[in-house]
Order: C-alpha cells, then structure tokens, then sequence
C-alpha cells in the first residue's frame, strides 16, 4: 500500500493516474481550496486524490462531508483526527507561572499572521485577551519578527522549539487558546474551521492544559464539552478571568489519562490496519 499524507497533492495524484500495481491510500490533513488561491493544477490534483485514491482519510466526520460537496468521496474512508502520540506526554512538568505572579498565563502555539481578514490572523484576539489582563505566551510556527504582535503590551513571543521541548514548555501555563479568526474570513472558510480537528488541540492535552475554545467550532467545542477538556465561551469579547478562577483543574487532572488515551494515535492502531486491509482485498479483487 502507498499511504499518502497531502500536502502536496500533485505527486499523489500522479501515483494514481500512474496506476501502480499497488492500492493507493489518501490522507487529507488539510482541505486546501476553501483556504487559498489555487492554480488548475492544484485543483486537478486535489479532485484526483479525493475522488480516485483506493482509500481516502478525513480528520472528521463533517470534514468529509465539506469535501463530499465539491468532490465525489464515495464509501471507502476511514476518519483519523491528528491525534496525540502518548509516547511525546512530557514525563516532567514545569512550575505554572500563576503560582509565581497571581496572574492567568495563556499560551498559543501554530502558525500565525499579520496580514488582514486571515484566518490565524489573532492581532485583536490577543488585545482583547491582554486588556483584560491576561499574559499571552505565542510559540509560532516561523522564525521570524512580528512586530504588531510584539507591540501588545502583555503577550510574549517565544522561538520555535522541537515538539518534545515545546510540550514540556507549555506545562508552565493555564490555558491553551484554541480558536482562530473566524469572525472576519468568508462563509466558506467559516464552515472549514467548525467541523476541523486542530494539532494544537491534541498538543494542549498531551502537555496537560486545559483548552479555551469558543462556540462557534463545532467539532472542537464537542469534544472539549464532553470530555472536559477546557472551557468553551460565545466568544472572545466573553472570556473573563472569573471563569478560568472558576475552572474545576481537579476534575479536569482526573479525567486526563483517560482522554489521553483516547485522543491517541495508538487507540486507533487497530482499526487503521483493518482499514489497510479493506482497501488492499478489495483493490486486489479488482486488479
């Protein structure tokens, strides 16, 4: 079997079109048209995989219905979030930075922009949070300036460092911020963001902190709501520190191996192989 993880899309959709004697597996971390500009090529090769792959991989259910209205999915899928590796759960924690200032220290780690009407656009996000008087730790995703975020008077801008380092780093803070900039992007990209499951979600819990999310995610708000897993609020305007005071951190401690598990890559290994095995006797019963 070829398991393929997009991105690019180009070279999977000339594996397929080369018609090896072996079953192709495509796996969609991303659906990448409801987010960018796109030449034909690109569009050609994203309709390829998702319509022609022996076997494709969505990271939620409505994510694969959001690709099922612009491409022709059919049956054989199987749904994989990125989930949490429990072999990178930091085996030490670092003293919170509350217990030191008294105050609540929030941490955002992924990709983020200065560039207006972006989705990890989070310029005002960070105001608003910093206005309110807590401290907004950012490890973005790119070793470069972002003066406009390091002009906001209480977040702090941190450098890249490998996912083992990062996880036991981000053990020191409160609260993981898990939303975007969904307010001022299109519809469509609206509808991308509510049904995606993001990296940082499972980084969140393999690290030990609880997440902040907002409602308008509906997978994520889901997941976070039934497994207590953090708090989630209409929207950002509405996050106060007298709710985060408030938060059960008991509670959350002792639901936190059992959503670990979970969440994990390794409690779906078996599935994933009977997958594989579907794919390959039903490819095999054809060629």
């Amino acid at each position: 079997i070829i398991h393929y993880h997009n991105e690019p899309d180009i070279l999977c959709s000339r594996i397929i079109e080369a018609k090896f004697s072996v079953p192709v597996i495509y796996n969609q971390h991303d659906f990448l048209s409801p987010k960018r500009n796109m030449s034909k090529k690109d569009i050609f090769a994203e309709k390829i995989c998702n319509e022609e792959a022996n076997g494709k991989i969505y990271i939620t259910e409505n994510y694969k219905e959001l690709v099922n209205q612009k491409y022709e999915v059919g049956e054989n899928y199987f749904i994989l979030p990125n989930l949490l590796l429990t072999k990178s759960i930091p085996h030490k924690k670092k003293t919170k930075f509350s217990k030191l200032d008294g105050k609540i220290h929030l941490v955002y780690i992924g990709l983020i922009t200065q560039h207006e009407n972006k989705i990890r656009n989070l310029i005002t996000h960070f105001q608003s949070l910093s206005e309110k008087g807590f401290v907004i730790h950012v490890y973005p995703t790119r070793s470069k300036a972002y003066p406009m975020y390091e002009s906001i008077k209480k977040v702090v801008m941190h450098p890249q460092l490998p996912i083992e380092e990062l996880l036991e780093e981000l053990t020191q803070y409160d609260f993981g911020i898990l939303f975007l900039n969904i307010e001022n992007v299109s519809e469509e990209k609206q509808n991308e963001l509510k049904h995606g499951a993001w990296n940082k979600f499972y980084d969140y819990l393999s690290a030990g902190i609880p997440s902040i999310t907002l409602s308008a995610y509906n997978y994520i708000e889901k997941q976070v709501r039934e497994n207590f897993l953090g708090i989630v609020f209409p929207a950002v305007e509405k996050i106060n520190s007298d709710s985060l005071s408030r938060f059960d951190y008991h509670e959350f401690e002792n639901h936190l191996d059992r959503n670990r598990i979970k969440f994990s890559m390794e409690s779906k290994a078996n599935e994933l192989i009977l997958f594989h095995e579907k794919v390959r006797k039903k490819f095999l019963g054809n060629y």
